[in-house]
């Protein structure tokens, strides 16, 4: 990176960051610290200069607003939606958010669409679910190997986020596994590969898998 290219994104990641203190994002303070990491300014760096036209002056006091306010706005939505459907410890949510920014979902939030338009909030929902779950979903197939007797997860290995109808499951099912652990979570969401290097490799994650699926299973038992 040049000492040009370097500059300009320096100016843009202090430029949203003063962003951040605008009343209409209601995670001004996890879009700050995000920005301190590496995934949401590599994600920014890709916005396209130009404005959006809202339907309403509520959120900015003015219809027209910045590309970068748009990113910022969907960026808040996307965290307000997490933060009211699943209670993730505040140690990990920030964690956890990084990783699922690294989804290929995560363009959605360079759309243009006014949000609190119409119905166009169903899209964004529908998006930001499958930000937050695609990579959970691929975890649990690939390292969960513990019994499959319950059908709910059987029927889990099955699901795609890619159908609507199935990622209305996979949403159900991940709320409930989430919402009963609140904590210890973050390996679940990591993206890894089959070149990982990681020191314990395949086995540490199928051991966090495997005891976080037991303890969901028996405490379904009591």
């Amino acid at each position: 990176m040049n000492t040009y290219t370097n500059f300009k994104h320096k100016f843009l990641i202090n430029k949203l960051k003063r962003l951040c203190y605008c009343p209409a994002y209601f995670a001004g303070c996890e879009i700050y610290r995000l920005l301190n990491y590496s995934t949401l300014p590599e994600l920014a760096y890709s916005i396209k200069k130009g404005s959006i036209i809202l339907d309403s002056k509520l959120l900015f006091g003015r219809r027209k607003t910045s590309a970068e306010e748009q990113f910022l706005y969907l960026v808040n939505k996307y965290i307000v939606f997490i933060r009211n459907n699943f209670f993730i410890h505040a140690t990990e949510m920030v964690l956890i958010l990084e990783e699922t920014l690294k989804s290929k979902y995560s363009k959605v939030l360079y759309s243009h669409l006014d949000f609190n338009k119409g119905d166009n909030y169903k899209m964004f929902y529908s998006e930001f679910k499958k930000m937050f779950l695609s990579t959970l979903l691929e975890n649990y197939k690939k390292y969960y190997n513990g019994p499959l007797d319950d059908p709910m997860l059987s029927k889990l290995k099955t699901l795609s986020v890619e159908n609507n109808i199935e990622l209305e499951e996979v949403f159900t099912i991940f709320k409930q596994i989430i919402n009963f652990r609140c904590s210890n979570l973050y390996y679940c969401f990591v993206t890894t590969s089959d070149n990982d290097n990681f020191e314990y490799g395949e086995q540490f994650y199928t051991v966090k898998w495997n005891t976080l699926i037991r303890d969901y299973i028996g405490s379904l038992n009591k």
